[in-house]
């Protein structure tokens, strides 16, 4: 009946949802170790305004299933995933989701180090994996390091790998070797290169290995090891004169190497 009409007044209440950073921006993102089980990173709901966070409710989820007992503002985690936190007003429906990635890094694993020596220009080249981002230095833990895992005109001798991730979570280090022959040395007893020897033999692999030193007419005047104290240029306790000499190295993983030396006096 058109002519019959009746009017209700319904109270229309719009509850207020929760202020907070949904992080849209990726900037709460959150990243740890995943090889120091003791590291760990604290997220939280992300109030905006200045409401005390007791003002709301909160449940936490990690890749989408609730976390046991997690109801709190702030959450400590010390794994990767996805993490989002369910904002509401204790009295209503009313709530917003803020989401938090949570990525891992670790320490480097050393796969292989390929060295190349006995060269001019003697060089390695790392292998690595783990889930970190690298960088690298020869001798110094403190750097500076380089992104590269190639190094190149190394000296002969013990040197220290050192691979450090950038996230933070250490570093990892390997002694290595460059096997190499000095040019000359001058035995004249001032304590500086007084004696001659092939350098940066690793004594774990190469310590039986044989040096055998010739005239340059080829005559044998000494046999010696590459980890002892070398040849003082001497020959049945006479000492030789300022030449050039040869040299053969029968390294004991089964390389060899020929090359030639002077004695300065």
């Amino acid at each position: 009946n058109t002519n019959c009409p009746d009017v209700k007044v319904i109270k229309f209440v719009v509850n207020p949802i929760p202020k907070i950073d949904l992080n849209l921006n990726g900037q709460a993102n959150e990243l740890v170790c995943s090889n120091i089980p003791t590291f760990t990173v604290t997220i939280d709901a992300g109030i905006t305004n200045s409401a005390p966070t007791t003002t709301y409710n909160y449940q936490w989820f990690k890749d989408g299933i609730a976390v046991t007992g997690a109801t709190n503002y702030s959450l400590s985690v010390n794994t990767p995933g996805l993490y989002t936190v369910k904002v509401s007003y204790p009295a209503t429906s009313c709530d917003k989701i803020r989401t938090i990635k949570v990525v891992a890094s670790d320490i480097a694993t050393i796969n292989s180090v390929a060295i190349e020596e006995l060269t001019d220009t003697n060089s390695i080249s790392v292998t690595v994996t783990g889930g970190g981002d690298y960088v690298y230095n020869i001798d110094n833990s403190f750097g500076p390091y380089q992104t590269e895992s190639f190094f190149t005109s190394i000296d002969i001798g013990t040197h220290t790998l050192y691979i450090k991730d950038l996230n933070g979570c250490g570093i990892t280090s390997k002694v290595f070797y460059i096997v190499g022959t000095p040019p000359f040395f001058t035995p004249n007893g001032d304590g500086f290169n007084d004696t001659w020897n092939v350098k940066g033999i690793d004594p774990a692999v190469n310590a039986s290995s044989i040096v055998q030193i010739f005239d340059r007419y080829g005559k044998l005047v000494k046999q010696i090891s590459p980890v002892g104290t070398g040849w003082d240029g001497t020959y049945n306790g006479t000492e030789l004169p300022s030449d050039d000499y040869w040299f053969s190295v029968k390294f004991a993983d089964g390389r060899s190497s020929k090359g030639h030396f002077s004695l300065k006096r």
